[in-house]
């Protein structure tokens, strides 16, 4: 089989992830497409691959095997469609759709056109998470007893796209989803959360700018989301941390630090013993991780299954950020429990 991929979009996440990534993995890129001409052709001919001229050229290609699309939430399901009626297998971004409905729609689409579905939560594959995933597998850590993730961004001019800046949800849909489905990787389904969001009005925002998530898990595992752009003048804070009855592992985030060619991961455990062990690996998360979705896309369509990031697993992690919504606009705690 062939691993071949195009990709519908040439935007910032592209150019600094998705083609870096896949060159290291040694993919066969047959072509990238952009609603902007000038922009699709221009990042095409820095990496010399094709640059196309339409979706319809794109999906035309009996070559290409995957569609990776990459353009705003609002943009893709049209695109998607599009893709699975042409027979070709997709990599969706997250969130998959504007809205549960519209995203669970996407998902019964893919299945009954007979092909596979992948979102890109690749924060799954981020080093922390990753080192995190494995010791707990391992058996090393113990008991969990919790695990927070904090985000304190600077809000520094027009840091934002348009579309992020315009979008009625913020906070919670396009950025915390990736801390909500990493619990989900590293503790299973959550019973129940509480949500309280907030909005700055001097960062020119429609969405709220800000969000405190309280989650909870089987065996008493309780997780504390912060997640909000803060003033330019604050200090950046990019952290996650677990603790477990044998270690605390104490991680900071490096995506962030000059965003979006970021720093390592720095990852230290210290053990029960009081011994601290180093277990930065050097990786980032910008452009390593998105080997990981990629990959188990190829993986499944080889093996004739379904990838472990298919579209039904992705509604799960929109499902419980609807019900943080729901939480905040009412402020109660929403139970999640089947």
């Amino acid at each position: 089989m062939r691993r071949s991929v195009a990709l519908v979009g040439a935007g910032e996440i592209v150019r600094a992830a998705h083609l870096p990534s896949y060159i290291q993995l040694g993919l066969e890129i047959r072509g990238i497409w952009d609603l902007n001409p000038e922009r699709g052709e221009e990042l095409a001919r820095s990496v010399g691959v094709p640059a196309l001229d339409s979706l319809e050229a794109l999906l035309d290609d009996v070559d290409t095997l995957v569609v990776d699309v990459a353009v705003p939430p609002e943009e893709q399901p049209a695109i998607l469609y599009q893709v699975f009626a042409a027979g070709k297998h997709a990599l969706a971004q997250k969130p998959l759709a504007p809205t549960l409905d519209e995203a669970t729609n996407l998902v019964d689409a893919a299945r009954e056109a007979g092909v596979l579905l992948a979102v890109n939560q690749q924060m799954r594959w981020e080093p922390a998470i990753v080192t995190c995933y494995r010791l707990l597998t391992a058996g090393r850590l113990g008991r969990v007893k919790g695990a927070t993730f904090t985000l304190k961004r600077p809000m520094i001019g027009a840091s934002l796209p348009s579309w992020v800046a315009s979008a009625p949800r913020l906070t919670v849909l396009l950025n915390s989803i990736h801390f909500i489905d990493s619990c989900r990787f590293l503790f299973g389904e959550p019973l129940a959360l509480s949500c309280h969001t907030w909005k700055h009005e001097g960062f020119g925002v429609v969405g709220e700018t800000g969000a405190e998530l309280k989650i909870t898990f089987a065996d008493d595992i309780s997780v504390s989301i912060v997640d909000e752009l803060v003033s330019p003048r604050d200090p950046l804070v990019a952290t996650f941390q677990l603790l477990a009855s044998n270690a605390i592992v104490d991680a900071s985030l490096g995506l962030w630090v000059d965003y979006p060619k970021g720093a390592p991961d720095q990852i230290e455990v210290t053990w029960a013993s009081g011994r601290v062990e180093d277990l930065g690996a050097g990786e980032r998360w910008l452009p390593d991780a998105f080997k990981g979705p990629i990959s188990e896309l190829f993986a499944a369509i080889e093996e004739r299954r379904s990838p472990t990031i298919d579209g039904a697993d992705h509604l799960r992690t929109l499902r419980i950020v609807e019900a943080a919504y729901i939480s905040a606009s009412r402020a109660i705690p929403v139970e999640l429990r089947a």
